[in-house]
């Protein structure tokens, strides 16, 4: 009886031991596609890490200076490090991640010309946000956000922005004339009594 019993206790042993080497294994596959991936962005200027669950940047990432595009998609982020040592970043892109806020850290990039935070659960945007006055391209559909503060009267080289699928009771008017480049408007699925002028 006991042999027996010691028989079916040794496999589960076992079995326990080699799910936690493969656990370990995957979590270092999926360091090593990153640094991989990071490795690459100094060449390029471009860095796509979406898709893998960041829950640290490791130091190599605040190497690349020179970075010009950042795709951050599905990373289930709800926070950005310090981001104002990338200085060339023009494109930034956070789409379905868990934000319920732009992060204060998104302002400090002012060379930004592009930047995508669709698919999040926003509700507004920090005062510091008009110092993005490079901005051209802004993608802030399916979200939350109530109202579009009086900081976007900065935003004068806004050609594209869409805040389509939020909370909207109102487009001011004052900002109309003030987005003077504004080509494209959408602003569908929102809870809008009127349309901008």
């Amino acid at each position: 009886g006991n042999v027996q019993i010691l028989f079916k206790k040794v496999p589960t042993k076992k079995g326990t031991r080699v799910k936690s080497h493969k656990a370990k294994r995957k979590k270092t596959d999926v360091d090593k596609a990153i640094q991989l991936r990071i490795t690459n962005a100094k060449r390029r200027g471009t860095l796509d890490l979406s898709f893998q669950r960041l829950h640290h940047f490791p130091a190599e990432f605040f190497e690349l200076t020179d970075l010009r595009t950042l795709t951050l998609n599905s990373a289930g982020l709800a926070h950005l490090p310090e981001m104002s040592v990338f200085s060339a970043l023009t494109e930034l892109r956070l789409v379905k991640n868990k934000f319920d806020a732009i992060p204060v850290q998104v302002c400090d990039i002012p060379s930004l010309t592009e930047l995508d935070m669709g698919n999040n659960m926003i509700t507004s945007f920090p005062p510091e946000f008009g110092n993005l006055t490079q901005l051209r391209e802004l993608y802030m559909y399916v979200n939350y956000l109530t109202e579009l503060p009086d900081t976007f009267s900065r935003l004068t080289a806004l050609v594209v922005l869409n805040v389509a699928h939020n909370e909207l009771r109102e487009f001011p008017n004052s900002l109309s004339h003030h987005l003077c480049n504004l080509s494209q408007l959408k602003v569908s699925g929102n809870k809008l009594e009127a349309l901008p002028e």
